[in-house]
């Protein structure tokens, strides 16, 4: 199945949007969410050194930075913002 240019998705995305804001307004209704959505993160190993440090300080001082970044085995950058 051949893929959809960057555009006709967009169009096709706003269309659904709006066809579902109409049959709320034309309907008097209010959308409500009953499935709240969560995101399972899952942290990568951390180095012997921050382990040695502990847990608990490290933590600490992750939540006192703006921003993260992690680089793993395959010089892969992650980068966390945190309270941002």
């Amino acid at each position: 199945m051949p893929k959809k240019g960057y555009k006709k998705v967009i169009v096709a995305v706003a269309r659904k949007l709006l066809r579902i804001i109409w049959h709320l307004l034309v309907n008097d209704e209010l959308f409500v969410d009953d499935a709240p959505r969560s995101k399972q993160v899952i942290l990568p190993k951390l180095p012997k050194s921050v382990q040695k440090f502990g847990f608990d300080k490290f933590f600490d001082l992750l939540s006192r930075v703006s921003e993260v970044i992690l680089r793993d085995s395959n010089d892969d950058i992650l980068r966390l913002r945190v309270g941002t």
